[in-house]
């Protein structure tokens, strides 16, 4: 499991929590609300494997509006 956040203390707790329950995780410090904190947390990732299963962005908070309207040209 990849997690990311800005709070690197509580990243840490999730992995901790994730591996006392038998999983692997890794935290990354990466702000959404910064587009090159996006970039920096994509490249990291596929770094280190070469695909998702799956990506959850559980925060739900934009400046930029509705995801949906939000036009990037890579992800």
């Amino acid at each position: 499991m990849h997690v990311h956040g800005r709070d690197t203390l509580r990243g840490a707790a999730v992995v901790h929590a994730v591996e006392q329950a038998g999983g692997t995780a890794r935290f990354f410090e990466a702000d959404f609300a910064s587009l090159g904190d996006v970039y920096r947390l994509a490249d990291a990732v596929h770094a280190e494997c070469s695909h998702l299963d799956a990506l959850v962005n559980n925060a739900g908070i934009s400046k930029l509006g509705l995801a949906a309207a939000v036009k990037l040209n890579r992800i």
